[in-house]
């Protein structure tokens, strides 16, 4: 008997209450635990420069604002750049506050560095203080670089467009009299309708031997069809709200393959000649639209033109 290979999928075969649970305890924890390093790193770093700062003929009673200057500006500038990734058109937003973080995390790096040398009181080698001193600040830029992402990751693993699946048709296995008790016959029983607003052929293709190829094809085209216009719907109302400047066609495309087809971020990134971060990004928006209305919501409605 071979082992079981551990896969994601694996990990996360599990009932959705659960895995929600072990997600915000997950995401909780984190949080916590990068606070509390973040915390601890700003309080060495601070005191670090507020001396520098004072060493240089700074007031004493003044001298405490360089530091907030300098490690306030890499908490501003983390911020700022996680707040404009789902901006792709704000390219020089973020390359300004790349730049921004790079020089202040650079200053403080340097900062507490250069006043654990000239401040040495220890048995250590002045160089080796100044080392030892420098894993606070970095410490700091990591730890608030964290906490600008785990803010960020949705409460929520499965988008309303996931959460409802097409009823599978039930089977009554019958056995006809005078025949082969081997012969049996399976006949579908008519499933009640159920609201739904995910759309999938593959779940027409069940128990479709006795049923006509055209007949088939068609109802595969027909779902295919309502699917498209579905997304589009979606896209729409995404561009509608300034959320994309891509054409409609393209973004119903891209949520169509990863909701419908479940295709990854970075093959769908691929087929389109974009990044997967572009993808995420439109992905994330779109299920912050979803999530604002029913989950019956009709979204060919944003495809009739209004004339009001």
């Amino acid at each position: 008997m071979s082992a079981p290979s551990v896969t994601p999928e694996g990990i996360f075969a599990q009932p959705e209450g659960q895995r929600q649970k072990a997600i915000q305890y997950a995401l909780f924890s984190a949080v916590a635990i990068t606070t509390v390093i973040g915390g601890a790193s700003f309080v060495l770093s601070f005191a670090a420069l507020w001396d520098l700062a004072t060493r240089a003929g700074l007031p004493r009673s003044l001298s405490w604002l360089w530091p907030v200057i300098v490690d306030g500006t890499i908490l501003q500038a983390t911020i700022a750049v996680i707040a404009l990734a789902a901006h792709p058109e704000q390219k020089k937003g973020r390359q300004f506050f790349w730049t921004v973080l790079a020089v202040s995390a650079a200053v403080s790096i340097a900062s507490n560095g250069l006043h654990a040398f000239i401040a040495h009181n220890s048995t250590l080698h002045p160089a080796l203080a100044a080392a030892i001193a420098t894993v606070a600040p970095i410490s700091l830029l990591a730890a608030t670089h964290g906490i600008a992402v785990l803010t960020r990751v949705p409460r929520q693993s499965a988008s309303p467009a996931q959460a409802v699946a097409l009823p599978e048709p039930a089977l009554v296995i019958t056995e006809p009299m005078n025949q082969d008790p081997v012969s049996v016959v399976a006949e579908p029983l008519q499933a009640e309708e159920a609201p739904v607003d995910h759309y999938t052929a593959e779940a027409y293709e069940d128990d479709s031997a006795g049923i006509d190829p055209m007949d088939l094809e068609t109802a595969k085209a027909t779902v295919l069809e309502h699917s498209r216009k579905h997304w589009q719907g979606v896209a729409a109302t995404m561009r509608a709200r300034q959320l994309t400047t891509r054409s409609t066609d393209e973004v119903a495309e891209m949520l169509r393959m990863r909701f419908d087809e479940e295709q990854s971020f970075r093959t769908i990134g691929e087929h389109f000649r974009v990044t997967h971060s572009t993808v995420s990004n439109l992905v994330q928006k779109a299920e912050s639209v979803m999530n604002e209305v029913p989950s019956d919501h009709d979204w060919t409605e944003a495809l009739i033109p209004s004339y009001a």
